[in-house]
């Protein structure tokens, strides 16, 4: 059947998903839905800010748990799968990001505005991701070099 570091692995992984969700979705239960012109709306912004960090911080507590449960084959399959799938799947998104970026998504439909401040806001979109992912890989690799010396 299933043994207990199986099970322990899955408890980690659904408290991670279960809890990082009520914790984003708690300012929203706390204020209801946000309308134009609230008083109330630096306070959800701060509040979903924080919510949001405290989420992350969450699940990246329980998923560093779930992770601690594989024995080091599983781990340092985890490890390339995660490297090499991210970077397949970054690669993969840039011919449509060019696309949306370059205007195609009005090209296809007129409805669908386009402009400077959109495109600015999507290249923030597209790329904050990336970069932070990019400075998170960087401080995991030279942290333990660092530290050392």
């Amino acid at each position: 059947m299933f043994n207990q570091r199986f099970l322990l692995r899955v408890t980690f992984v659904s408290a991670a998903l279960l809890g990082g969700l009520a914790i984003v979705w708690s300012p929203l239960l706390l204020f209801g839905p946000s309308r134009p012109h609230d008083p109330l709306n630096s306070v959800r912004l701060l509040t979903g800010t924080a919510a949001c960090g405290m989420a992350m911080a969450w699940t990246l507590f329980f998923t560093l748990r779930a992770y601690h449960q594989l024995d080091e084959f599983q781990q340092d399959r985890s490890k390339n799968s995660w490297y090499f799938g991210s970077l397949i799947g970054l690669t993969l998104s840039a011919p449509p990001f060019f696309f949306i970026a370059a205007g195609g998504l009005h090209w296809v439909d007129h409805q669908i505005p386009s402009g400077i401040h959109l495109l600015r806001a999507f290249l923030i979109g597209y790329f904050l991701p990336v970069i932070c992912m990019a400075i998170g890989f960087y401080v995991v690799r030279f942290w333990p070099r660092a530290a050392s010396q």
